[in-house]
């Protein structure tokens, strides 16, 4: 039996990070997805067998991407962690437009288009399982 797929977005630090690689040591087939991908993850995530690719949550193409490079390395997807998201620390009073902007493109669309593409492979595979991380970080 083929090892079950998980994708993490913003798994390059942080909680994506630890996530990635638990799922990785529970016998997931674990492909990350990141705005920036961090040099110092290279070498463990490759011995791993932990794949990693640019993506920007806050863009529809990048998402899909990531979600079709999974399926079709991995054959499926059992697994989605939204895990991409952005704080903003300092009084509401001092936010920007652009700030507020990035922080809902980051942690609402980036949830939304992730389920918008997995939820079709997980339905044709007979369901899945999709994680939805929020933390006062983002």
């Amino acid at each position: 039996m083929p090892s079950p797929v998980a994708i993490v977005s913003g798994g390059e630090s942080g909680i994506g990070r630890a996530t990635a690689l638990r799922l990785v040591r529970a016998g997931f087939r674990v492909f990350v997805g990141d705005y920036v991908l961090r040099d110092e993850n290279r070498i463990p995530y490759d011995e791993l067998g932990i794949h990693s690719q640019p993506c920007d949550v806050r863009r529809e193409a990048d998402i899909e991407s990531l979600i079709r490079s999974a399926v079709t390395a991995g054959g499926r997807l059992d697994v989605l962690v939204n895990n991409a998201g952005v704080a903003l620390v300092k009084p509401i009073t001092e936010v920007t437009e652009e700030e507020w902007d990035r922080c809902l493109d980051t942690n609402l669309k980036g949830a939304f288009f992730g389920c918008k593409h997995a939820i079709p492979h997980m339905r044709s595979a007979g369901g899945g399982c999709i994680v939805n991380v929020a933390s006062n970080a983002g």
